[in-house]
């Protein structure tokens, strides 16, 4: 499965070769049943950033995406976790997975719309939204070590207004880097309406 690959770092990027059966070797094989899972909303789809800014989809490109399930419980069925361990938190190495499932679908049923993904050359950001003419990026962190090195390169790099973790952790404010830390479970008070008030 691509997704344990992807988690020991064996496979960079999806390789479309052999994926349902001899002939399908390319994402433009793909491309209209990829399509069709995202329009019935059966996956939702992120698509990659290298040079993130206004507009959020001007430096995408059409092959380069990540796909997520709609649902945390698909999720858990596809990598036959019981439901019973799932309630304990017991995720095992698919905890990161899980969070970062969790984040976007949550996002996407808040009617954020405009999010890509950022790959640098060695770091990742989960998620850059656009929020009028900002860009805020967004690392998740499924535990409670938390420290965020691909959140650093990108403020670093990009210098953003303010950003912010989805953690394990308790809610909690960087000021001097302006990162604003929310527990995984609080995406509904995200992005808050006055910052002043914190």
């Amino acid at each position: 499965m691509q997704l344990s690959r992807v988690q020991d770092g064996t496979a960079k990027k999806y390789r479309f070769k052999d994926v349902i059966s001899s002939g399908y070797r390319s994402y433009k094989d793909l491309s209209d049943p990829i399509d069709w899972l995202v329009k019935t909303g059966l996956v939702l789809k992120t698509n990659i950033n290298e040079h993130p800014a206004v507009p959020i989809y001007g430096n995408t490109m059409e092959n380069s995406f990540k796909l997520f399930l709609f649902d945390i419980g698909i999720l858990g069925a596809m990598v036959k976790i019981p439901p019973e361990i799932m309630m304990q938190y017991k995720y095992g190495t698919y905890k990161g997975y899980f969070a970062e499932n969790f984040i976007f679908q949550e996002l996407c049923s808040y009617n954020f719309t405009d999010i890509v993904t950022w790959a640098g050359r060695t770091s990742e950001i989960e998620f850059v939204l656009q929020l009028d003419d900002k860009l805020v990026p967004v690392e998740v962190k499924a535990g409670t070590n938390t420290k965020a090195k691909s959140l650093l390169v990108y403020i670093n790099k990009y210098h953003p207004e303010m950003s912010f973790k989805f953690t394990g952790n308790k809610f909690g404010i960087d000021r001097q880097k302006e990162i604003y830390n929310y527990p995984l479970y609080m995406v509904s008070k995200f992005p808050p309406d006055n910052l002043s008030i914190y």
